[in-house]
């Protein structure tokens, strides 16, 4: 009995540490690489400016792109032209595509005027 309950404990105790050896993940793969697709929008005063689909290279997450769309609207637009810039991003062309299809449709449903910008993902100062 004795060596069956030191054979489950060490046992366990490998199992546990693993585990804590593994990542996150818990079962020690490595994050994938996959392409993003993403699209920006912000604006004001009954204005909203849409950046095209945004195809980024492969990584483990998504990218970062709010901050740099609303630098760029501003630098673009001017300060009281926008609330900073607010991304979607999906793994799916389809699924991106459709997403700014229909943010598109419910911000003309309001009556705010859309703009299509030529912003394509670059870094603004």
């Amino acid at each position: 009995m004795d060596k069956k309950f030191s054979v489950g404990v060490f046992g366990l105790a490998l199992l546990c540490t693993s585990q804590a050896l593994a990542g996150t993940s818990g079962n020690g793969t490595v994050p994938v690489a996959k392409t993003h697709y993403s699209f920006c929008f912000g604006g004001l005063q009954k204005t909203i400016y849409f950046s095209t689909v945004i195809v980024s290279a492969p990584t483990a997450n998504g990218p970062t792109l709010n901050g740099a769309y609303g630098r760029y609207l501003t630098k673009t637009y001017g300060a009281t032209s926008n609330d900073g810039g607010q991304c979607i991003t999906s793994e799916v062309m389809a699924d991106t595509v459709n997403a700014k299809k229909q943010r598109e449709a419910d911000f003309v449903a309001r009556k705010w005027k859309i703009v299509e910008t030529t912003w394509a993902g670059a870094v603004a100062n």
